[in-house]
């Protein structure tokens, strides 16, 4: 029981951070149960080092494969994910942050152009008439079109708001360690 709890992948990195970090061993929980992700069974520093270079990969194909006016977008989140290694890495919640407001924007713009689309596809105003003649669409098309389109960004929707809550905990991990190390007093003697 002892070798198999010492070879599973969470134990082996409370294993590498408590080598790696001593301070973090001693000064902190770090087998607290609120800092562990449930889907990778890992701890939520590793998750944000995971969930930054996953939004690393999709802002560079973005970059390759996206038109201009994405350009910026893919340049910003390879900044905030950037900031998001340097904080796992250099143990900074400060860095944390700039992923948490982007994302945030992000998810409350998402959310009401689902809920645009939403009302658009049960009520199909008469301004979306005008694809009937530019294309062999029907308005059942239309609407079959918007509904498979609100799946699409429903999914990408949960994903986002899942990896912002891991990264919302790092920063909590992080701003909670940073308030528990201990404070050290130099005493400075004098020779007279």
């Amino acid at each position: 029981m002892f070798l198999w709890r010492f070879w599973t992948p969470t134990c082996y990195y409370n294993l590498y951070t408590c080598r790696a970090y001593g301070t973090l061993y001693r000064n902190h929980n770090v087998e607290d149960e609120k800092y562990f992700m449930t889907a990778w069974g890992s701890h939520v520093k590793r998750g944000a080092y995971i969930v930054a270079i996953v939004g690393i990969v999709l802002a560079i194909i973005q970059l390759i494969f996206g038109t201009y006016y994405t350009f910026a977008n893919a340049l910003l989140l390879i900044l905030v994910c950037a900031l998001v290694i340097y904080a796992d890495r250099n143990e900074e919640e400060w860095a944390y942050v700039p992923y948490l407001v982007f994302q945030a924007i992000f998810i409350i713009l998402n959310a009401l152009i689902i809920l645009t689309l939403f009302i658009n596809g049960i009520v199909m105003p008469p301004y979306l008439d005008h694809i009937h003649v530019y294309g062999h669409f029907s308005r059942e098309d239309l609407r079959i079109g918007i509904f498979v389109l609100l799946i699409f960004l429903l999914i990408e929707e949960i994903i986002t708001i899942w990896f912002w809550s891991i990264i919302f905990r790092a920063y909590r991990y992080m701003r909670e360690f940073k308030n528990k190390l201990p404070t050290t007093t130099v005493h400075v003697a004098t020779i007279e």
